[in-house]
């Protein structure tokens, strides 16, 4: 098997150059598993070995390069300040930086933004319907409009009273989980009895 390894060596090379790939040591390495395997799975009666082994080559670099675009894509879905939206006539470039007023805290923004995500994660799976819904009417939470407790009352179908006992549990219940799991909400992922 060495011997043969050594015999097709230079057709990586041949492969990397007809691919127009930069000739790297990376792709050669790629290479090699591509004719090592080629060697391994090669029939003498199917086929010649340099046109066999070529396409092995060529197939396992093509996967590997495959593989790093899609990693590649994954992380487009990131978008950073610098990230340039726009080119004008005059060549100058504008990145999103510059779109975003000076006076907003970006990390105290996005920090707060995860902290109101935790709190609905956490309303969502303790309180039950009613008891969410009094919640966000009343304190107009996640981008509602605040209501008050006669309107939010009305919206969950209830008297005034009905919706101070409605408040009153939900923020015993919430009361109850922070003391309880303070910094861990993924306990919620497994049942809870609250009492």
């Amino acid at each position: 098997m060495e011997s043969k390894v050594k015999e097709n060596i230079n057709l990586i090379w041949k492969v990397i150059h007809d691919m127009k790939l930069e000739a790297s040591e990376d792709y050669f390495q790629i290479g090699c598993i591509g004719l090592i395997k080629g060697l391994k799975n090669f029939d003498e009666e199917k086929s010649k070995p340099g046109t066999y082994l070529y396409y092995c080559i060529k197939n396992e670099i093509l996967k590997e390069i495959n593989y790093w675009d899609r990693q590649k894509r994954k992380r487009t879905n990131e978008l950073s300040l610098d990230y340039i939206y726009e080119v004008d006539e005059s060549g100058n470039e504008h990145n999103l930086m510059e779109i975003i007023p000076s006076d907003i805290d970006i990390e105290e923004e996005v920090y707060t933004n995860i902290q109101i995500e935790k709190l609905q994660y956490v309303m969502k799976r303790i309180l039950d319907k009613t008891e969410y819904d009094y919640l966000v009417y009343k304190y107009g939470l996640f981008g509602n409009k605040e209501l008050g407790a006669n309107k939010a009352s009305e919206k969950v179908k209830r008297s005034r009273q009905m919706g101070w006992n409605i408040e009153r549990r939900a923020l015993n219940k919430l009361r109850w989980f922070y003391k309880r799991y303070p910094e861990d909400i993924k306990i919620l992922d497994k049942k809870i009895i609250i009492k």
